[in-house]
């Protein structure tokens, strides 16, 4: 406050003494009206600034896991986890701007500049967002329930206001996703209705008319943009979208819907097609077709790898799920110590992983939505460990497994509908001389998820649910080496929880290196591959 009365005082013309003229003090009651109002003008925006920060500080309090009675079971709700990149990204930098011209506030400032590398960003926001999109199509939960931050069995505590869910809709117009975009300015407007201003109307409405035109509804856009236009003009009229819309309407010939617009929303909303969910999304869902695909009974019996002394104690319990291509549940695999370790050493190392063709390093893919790492059996004794165990487990020759990889899932983390092994022509490439391609693939669950995170084999309607400490093991290739499209998976949103998986990937040499046909855990027909 000195500063700025200083900053006044100095910034006035400096012309001897002001007292001796009543002229000059006329002049100066002019001035001094001039200083009033400037300092009237700073009162309001300190009151304003203050008024912010005092909502920010509610806001922050009201919606962060940090005052939760269970701070884990809170964090697990992606709603939770999308308000916390929100609050990190643009609510902590809005207080920054507010209080950076505060000279009280330089310890503070310096705390928010040493952590803003580290902090989320706007492609932290976009991210989140999509995977929040994501829950949403595959597990048919509606945008009026997840604004309200319910998620399943899970509620999140707090609710989305009409900002978050237009902003919502926005990245779903950009992830060509228009029939969601319009569900959630639907929301935001229903919001608005029950008082919550935290957004511009007529932006809202916009949005909806560019996603109902995506969606190919003409006369609802032409409607929404109609709407706008009765009580905001100057925001719409000079728009290049109105007007296109408007020529095709009047092209078309389209009569005005006489009535409230709220009339043209409510027929809107009833007139939508019913979604028909996706084999994938049923499978997702935990819902197994009644179409199963016949094949011989299922069976279960431990396995202690020909009586290796590792497993005599300690044998594992093996559940077939499929025969042709062979894939098997294999529990107590890992224990609940191992798995704590490996979270451990792997947590401050992880990336975001990579889609690889076999030929390269991979790129970066909306389709696979986690972080990994790889860890070196020579620098890690945990990983030698459970490399063994998969050695004497499976009989595969461990020199010729890739190295073991850690994944833990985000919001809405998964893995697109794919296959394990890159195909005959990858096989040209350099990685594959020595090792051939992926024949199998042990997948070890590290952590039980509340929600959602099955791994699915849509071909063979196998839904197989994250079970702590269990592993899923199946075969890629044919005997003929070719792919086995019956491999064909996919890892399923996580709707609530943690995941984190290990990924083992088994080239051909460690099975045509390995006493195999002593291995009851592998299929007959696995037994007779000499092919390499």
């Amino acid at each position: 406050m000195k500063a700025f009365l200083v900053i006044i005082i100095f910034s006035m013309p400096i012309r001897g003494e002001w007292f001796s003229s009543f002229s000059h003090m006329e002049k100066l009651l002019g001035k001094e009206v001039d200083l009033l109002k400037s300092l009237s003008d700073y009162i309001t925006y300190e009151n304003s600034r203050l008024n912010y920060l005092e909502e920010a500080l509610k806001i922050m309090n009201t919606t962060s896991c940090s005052s939760a009675s269970n701070v884990r079971a809170c964090m697990e709700n992606p709603i939770n986890q999308y308000a916390l990149m929100k609050r990190l990204a643009y609510v902590w930098e809005g207080v920054r701007s507010a209080v950076s011209d505060r000279n009280a506030s330089e310890k503070f400032l310096w705390t928010i500049d040493r952590n803003r590398p580290t902090l989320p960003t706007s492609l932290d926001v976009f991210g989140s967002i999509s995977g929040l999109i994501r829950i949403q199509l595959i597990y048919g939960i509606s945008a009026h329930d997840m604004a309200l931050g319910i998620i399943g069995k899970s509620v999140s505590g707090i609710s989305l206001s009409a900002g978050d869910c237009y902003d919502i809709g926005d990245v779903a117009l950009a992830n060509n996703q228009s029939q969601i975009c319009a569900e959630w300015q639907e929301t935001a407007l229903n919001k608005m209705r029950n008082g919550d201003n935290s957004i511009n109307a007529e932006k809202v409405l916009y949005l909806l008319a560019r996603c109902v035109y995506a969606h190919g509804n003409l006369p609802m856009a032409y409607e929404t943009l109609r709407e706008i236009a009765r009580f905001a003009p100057d925001f719409i009229e000079m728009a290049d979208f109105y007007r296109h819309v408007m020529a095709q309407a009047e092209q078309q010939k389209l009569a005005p819907f006489l009535g409230n617009f709220y009339g043209v929303l409510e027929k809107y909303a009833h007139e939508k097609p019913l979604k028909n969910h996706s084999l994938l999304e049923q499978l997702c869902q935990g819902k197994k077709p009644l179409t199963r695909i016949q094949g011989p009974p299922l069976r279960c019996y431990l396995w202690d790898g020909n009586r290796n002394p590792r497993l005599l104690f300690r044998p594992v319990k093996v559940e077939i799920e499929s025969e042709k291509p062979f894939v098997a549940r294999l529990y107590n695999f890992i224990s609940d110590d191992e798995i704590e370790i490996l979270k451990k050493v792997s947590s401050p190392l992880m990336y975001r992983a990579k889609v690889s063709n076999g030929e390269s390093g991979g790129r970066e893919s909306d389709s696979r939505v986690t972080k990994t790492v790889f860890l070196e059996e020579k620098r890690f004794e945990i990983v030698a460990k459970i490399n063994r165990r998969v050695a004497d487990v499976t009989k595969f020759d461990s020199r010729y497994v890739e190295e073991l990889s850690i994944s833990n899932y985000g919001v809405g983390g998964h893995y697109d509908l794919h296959m394990d092994a890159f195909g005959i022509k990858a096989k040209e490439g350099k990685n594959f001389e020595n090792k051939g391609d992926r024949i199998a693939t042990l997948l070890m669950y590290l952590s039980d998820v509340d929600q959602g995170g099955n791994t699915v084999f849509p071909n063979l309607r196998i839904v197989a649910k994250p079970i702590k400490g269990s592993a899923i093991l199946w075969f890629n290739l044919l005997t003929n080496g070719t792919i086995d499209r019956d491999s064909l998976h996919s890892g399923c949103p996580v709707m609530t929880g943690d995941k984190w998986i290990i990924n083992l990937w088994v080239r051909e040499k460690a099975i045509s290196t390995c006493s195999l046909c002593e291995s009851r855990i592998c299929p007959e027909n696995t037994h007779k591959m000499r092919f390499y």
